[in-house]
């Protein structure tokens, strides 16, 4: 059987033998199929990260078990291949490991924003105080220890929240300040952008230790569609730092100060139109002319599936409006890929986006890749970004022995049967934990679904392109 392998933009050639009779280590069932057109079919080998244009009738006769392929592009892990694919997937996260440790600080969890979809502040759960003074000296000095015990190690401090630019913050982030310049440590701070005029000057001041602001918008003229605030009767110049205009302009001066910004959007069914409109503004506003502008997509999603939020879109509708854009910048990035990830990278349809993950990793907290803690208030440590504030979710109590005891997990199929057993399992690995463990089902149809609309709306109009001329390679 002539077949072809989909890798760089290219269409590979290759040959193999089919036999009558079953062949150990191939199960057609842990094998996705889907038709191109009449002449071919897609076969998709999750476990192996293999997309294979075969022909049609050949498609056909394989699925209905008339015939059978021993060859490492169809191996898909059983039982009895078990240790071999464990061995496969230890080495992919081994062979890229960092030496490289960030402590992001969640010094509070008070925020003067209800964003529609935030994961975080519509939950009761959190407790608002920000860290005490004595708590946060306790922090830098386990990170001060540990960073002795580690000298080869470098590490990064990061500011999270909550939102930690708040007034009410300033003596903890002039305290952070002050640890990073005494330690030539680097801080990045992520933020709303609502008090970066407020903090603007100390910022400045303070930009040799910033390594980057990390802030939001949503929409250059309607950024409020998504942002309210706690309180109907905000003071004016709160109404007036809520507007984008006003973030970019300071994200502006902070550029002009050779600080970096990384300004981000997230994507749902309501902004969706707003990012041909968002890439238009930094084009014509010279953002892009800026080597230290970054602009990252995100998507709106629901974790914990707790905010029930209805506008949520999938990889593949923002990868279709991301095709709108006729010229992509360099600076900008995607942030939103992750079952869909080894299939946009083989297209070439990525859009900047390098995440630190194993290739059967779902995210970069599922790999032992990124050594990164959040530490917030009650001095609970958490891994990932949408856990942060949720104490059930939390690693351990923040300490320099329990640091040093912790290994990253390096999370992918081989940890679930179902996933082990599903033919979505190398690409999804159960998707985001912490949604498959609160509703298992509802999390493995959505990943299921994105990844079909993805194949149907992304991948074939790519390939219907190319098996016309097929570009064989040696």
């Amino acid at each position: 059987m002539i077949y072809y392998e989909l890798e760089n933009q290219k269409l590979i050639g290759k040959k193999v033998e089919t036999f009558l009779n079953p062949i150990k280590g191939f199960n057609v069932s842990k094998l996705l199929l889907f038709t191109l057109n009449k002449d071919w079919s897609i076969v998709i080998n999750s476990f192996k990260d293999k997309c294979l244009i075969i022909p049609q009738i050949d498609a056909q006769r394989l699925m209905a078990r008339e015939e059978y392929i021993f060859n490492e592009d169809f191996m898909v892990p059983t039982e009895d291949s078990r240790n071999l694919f464990e061995q496969i997937v230890k080495k992919d996260n081994t062979d890229k490991k960092l030496d490289l440790t960030t402590f992001i600080l969640a010094i509070t969890y008070s925020c003067n924003l209800r964003c529609t979809y935030c994961y975080q502040q519509h939950t009761d759960k959190l407790r608002r105080e920000n860290m005490t003074d004595e708590q946060l000296t306790n922090v830098l000095d386990i990170i001060s220890k540990y960073r002795m015990d580690h000298p080869k190690e470098e590490i990064h401090i990061g500011l999270f929240g909550g939102e930690p630019l708040l007034y009410s913050t300033e003596n903890l982030i002039d305290k952070v300040f002050d640890f990073c310049k005494k330690n030539c440590l680097k801080v990045h701070i992520t933020t709303n952008g609502t008090h970066l005029n407020y903090y603007l000057k100390k910022i400045i001041i303070n930009r040799s230790i910033i390594s980057v602001i990390n802030t939001t918008i949503d929409s250059v003229y309607c950024n409020e569609k998504t942002r309210t605030y706690l309180k109907s009767n905000v003071q004016n110049d709160d109404v007036h730092a809520n507007t984008a205009m006003e973030i970019l302009k300071c994200s502006k001066t902070l550029l002009n100060y050779g600080v970096s910004v990384d300004i981000s959007t997230n994507i749902d069914k309501h902004n969706k139109n707003e990012l041909a409109k968002i890439h238009s503004f930094f084009k014509d506003s010279g953002f892009f002319e800026y080597n230290n502008f970054r602009w990252d997509i995100g998507r709106v999603d629901d974790r914990l599936f707790e905010t029930n939020y209805p506008d949520i879109l999938c990889e593949a509708d923002i990868l279709k409006e991301l095709e709108n854009i006729a010229i992509p910048d360099p600076k900008m990035h995607a942030a939103f890929i992750k079952t869909g990830y080894n299939i946009c990278n083989k297209i070439g349809k990525l859009y900047g986006q390098t995440e630190l993950r194993g290739k059967y990793n779902y995210c970069w907290t599922s790999s032992a890749i990124d050594k990164v803690f959040y530490i917030d208030n009650d001095l609970n440590v958490y891994r990932c970004t949408y856990s942060v504030g949720h104490r059930e979710k939390s690693l351990f109590g923040f300490s320099k022995e329990n640091l040093n005891k912790y290994c990253l997990s390096n999370r992918s199929y081989l940890d679930y049967e179902q996933c082990f057993n599903c033919n979505l399992g190398g690409y999804c690995s159960g998707g985001c934990k912490l949604s498959f463990e609160t509703d298992m089902n509802k999390q493995c149809e959505f990943e299921k679904e994105s990844f079909r609309l993805l194949v149907e709306g992304v991948l074939k109009p790519y390939l219907k392109s190319k098996v016309d001329y097929l570009d064989i390679g040696e």
